[in-house]
């Protein structure tokens, strides 16, 4: 495989999933704050 060609899959790769990891990850941390910060509006 062109080099080149690979660094931009890994590239495309890399920017869907990682949003995607992060927002898994600040989903899951977020769900043990208390509601009553939601409800602050944050």
């Amino acid at each position: 495989m062109d080099v080149a060609l690979k660094d931009l899959i890994m590239h495309f790769l890399v920017q869907i999933f990682t949003p995607y990891l992060v927002a898994q990850f600040f989903h899951a941390d977020l769900s043990h704050i208390p509601l009553q910060i939601s409800k602050s509006g944050i």
